[in-house]
């Protein structure tokens, strides 16, 4: 690990952001696979003492680096169209499609009871 910057946000909190290697066996045995990383940490102070609050890492190198937000999505790609579940009682119409940039799917659905809908939503699946 190499810690690249570091910043405080005040007193009682900092910023640590760097890069990282890391190299693990292939499938459980050799050879080994090194991923590059970039990572950020937060960290604030609590009773004189500094305690990490979060960490985050982003890939940078490796096979899935370069991979668009589509290409990452592309294993639920099988959403993409029209869905109904029901039963006596009710029934669940979704629909999901790719945003206009391809980087989410959004799926909208509508759950009706008789004649009434009694619950709809949007949901925006992407990769982060």
């Amino acid at each position: 690990m190499k810690t690249d910057h570091l910043r405080l946000l005040g007193a009682d909190a900092a910023i640590e952001e760097g890069s990282a290697a890391v190299a693990a066996p292939v499938g459980g045995g050799d050879p080994e696979e090194t991923v590059h990383y970039k990572y950020s940490a937060s960290y604030v102070r609590k009773d004189g003492k500094w305690l990490q609050d979060s960490i985050h890492d982003y890939p940078t190198a490796g096979p899935d680096a370069d991979k668009t937000p589509r290409e990452r999505l592309a294993d639920l790609a099988w959403l993409i169209g029209e869905w109904v579940d029901q039963d006596d009682s009710a029934e669940v119409d979704t629909t999901c499609e790719w945003s206009e940039d391809g980087a989410f799917l959004i799926r909208k659905y509508r759950v009706r009871v008789g004649s009434d809908v009694v619950m709809r939503g949007v949901q925006r699946i992407g990769w982060d």
